[in-house]
């Protein structure tokens, strides 16, 4: 951790200057408060393995859509649907040259 210190001179009007420094101490307490919320982070991620974490990933992007896997029969299905494309655009291919268009 680094260490740190500094020193705020305040001066003028006392009204000003009063709501100046409760500006900055309110700053302050919530840059810390960040900071600690994020230390919580960093204790809470040491508990786990990177195989525990990567497991709770893929966990939640499946709880949330975005890695559903797909079912083995959609899969044929896409497959065929590929090859039915394919071969009628490589017969198109083919009429096409031999019309000479």
């Amino acid at each position: 951790m680094k260490r740190f210190g500094f020193i705020i001179k305040t001066g003028g009007d006392p009204e000003i200057t009063g709501a100046l420094q409760s500006g900055v101490d309110q700053g302050t307490r919530l840059a810390i408060a960040q900071r600690s919320s994020e230390a919580v982070r960093r204790v809470d991620m040491m508990r786990h393995t990177p195989e525990e974490i990567n497991e709770m990933i893929l966990e939640a992007r499946y709880e949330y859509g975005q890695n559903r896997p797909l079912p083995g029969w959609a899969a044929r299905m896409l497959g065929l649907y590929g090859l039915a494309c394919y071969v009628v655009g490589m017969s198109w291919r083919r009429l096409t040259a031999s019309l000479g268009m």
